[in-house]
């Protein structure tokens, strides 16, 4: 049997990190437990592993049987197991609606009304249906800062019909339901909001960047933000860039031009929820920097992309700020002053910060390093360099990768080609000069 097909690894200093195929889940060995492992995954009697790993580790041969045993009856649990892996469901879960379904669906669809938003980000032009002023009050914020005012009702259809882009938001029988372009293609029930919440994101990163869901190598729990030293572009350049990546996402491109990925290189920040992710970014964004997301970062392999590195794709959507977060933010954004009055008499307050510079530039862009960020007010900055290995399962905890090779291996090169670090703060000017100076 190929057993390159059961799973995939990848050397990093003297630990293997293997990907199981069957149960899609990353696990570390080290020698001789890889040894056994591989044997065992060849199918080799383990009575003869146990005779190699005698002789190759000079064991004594008690020691070697149970140390084979051992390994043995740990990679059947792993092998024959359940997927627990926290995968987002939001991204793998195609809730697809059935026949019979469609056709009531098809009924209420003729009666239902909608509030419509006609936004255009970057090169692509989409229309939102609201089914009602709940599901408007929850997603409209967060794109709201791209909408084209002024537009007539006819003329959103028109130019809907003439793109084909619409995505459809609407409750029905106690179900959250998603439609693209006038089609039903998710139902959740009604207590699954965080995965229909999750799911709405997806599509529309789907429509953003062309792609189908089996082309992402996988979505993570963060933010990220990247610095472009060339500073804003003009219209013009924009619209330039606009059509780069129209061709990118086409595969007419070989990738970014060398200057441009070494200029523009991405910050991801993780961590727990109210760890400070958005925060860093409005802060961030204050002092010149572009948020590609504040949430939901989506990573893909362009085609016919240099060395199949994989590229953060932007989602641009307005950064949330918590109640907690507006003092902080105040000094760099004074217009929230009156977001703060509010906040103050309400035990949870959530507004949002509609995004700044070139909020609509979908061009991918690769990353340049991680971030296990904490905020804690007894420290004013402190940045350590942290041991990939150890993180990686804390990083995969906020992961979703596609349950594929392909996207398992360039999983692994991306993680370990990268600088990881913890970073915890309280002081807003030192999180600037610390992260400028890299």
């Amino acid at each position: 049997m190929d057993i390159s097909k059961k799973y995939s690894h990848l050397v990093v200093e003297d630990t293997y990190v293997v990907w199981l195929k069957r149960v899609h889940r990353f696990i570390q060995f080290k020698e001789p437990a890889f040894f056994v492992f591989e044997q065992c995954m060849t199918g080799t009697d383990p009575q003869v592993i146990a005779g190699y790993c005698r002789k190759r580790y000079d064991l004594p041969a008690k020691e070697a049987a149970r140390f084979v045993r051992e390994i043995i009856s740990e990679t059947k649990k792993l092998t024959k197991a359940e997927v627990k892996v926290k995968i987002k469901k939001e991204i793998v879960n195609q809730n697809k609606v059935e026949a019979e379904d469609k056709i009531k669906a098809k009924a209420a669809e003729e009666k239902r009304k909608y509030y419509e938003h006609l936004c255009r980000i970057g090169g692509k032009t989409i229309l939102f249906r609201y089914g009602d002023e709940v599901m408007e009050g929850v997603f409209r914020p967060l794109f709201e800062q791209f909408e084209l005012i002024k537009v007539k009702a006819e003329t959103k259809a028109k130019i809907s019909g003439e793109t084909g882009e619409s995505i459809e938001l609407f409750s029905r029988k106690d179900a959250w339901c998603i439609g693209i372009n006038g089609v039903e293609v998710h139902s959740f029930p009604e207590e699954d909001w965080e995965h229909f919440h999750g799911a709405v994101y997806t599509e529309l990163l789907n429509l953003l960047h062309g792609k189908k869901l089996e082309e992402w190598m996988g979505v993570f729990h963060a933010a990220a933000v990247v610095q472009e030293k060339k500073g804003r572009r003009d219209e013009g350049t924009l619209r330039r860039r606009d059509l780069e990546t129209e061709r990118l996402r086409d595969g007419e491109m070989e990738g970014l031009r060398d200057e441009e990925a070494g200029e523009n290189q991405a910050l991801i920040f993780l961590g727990e929820s109210g760890a400070g992710k958005s925060t860093v970014a409005a802060i961030l964004m204050a002092q010149g920097y572009r948020v590609l997301t504040d949430d939901f970062l989506p990573m893909g392999i362009p085609k016919n992309a240099v060395n199949n590195t994989p590229l953060i794709y932007p989602m641009p959507a307005a950064i949330s700020v918590k109640k907690n977060a507006i003092p902080i933010l105040l000094p760099w954004y004074p217009e929230m002053e009156e977001e703060a009055i509010f906040a103050a008499e309400e035990e949870e307050y959530e507004t949002y910060l509609p995004l700044s510079g070139n909020a609509g530039d979908l061009s991918p862009i690769p990353a340049k390093a991680i971030f296990f960020i904490k905020y804690d007010p007894t420290v004013d900055f402190r940045l350590t360099r942290e041991s990939n290995l150890e993180r990686m399962n804390a990083f995969l905890k906020q992961s979703w990768i596609a349950n594929n090779t392909a996207a398992a291996e360039a999983f692994l090169k991306w993680y370990f080609s990268l600088p990881v670090y913890s970073l915890v703060y309280s002081d807003a000017e030192k999180l600037i000069n610390g992260l400028n100076s890299l």
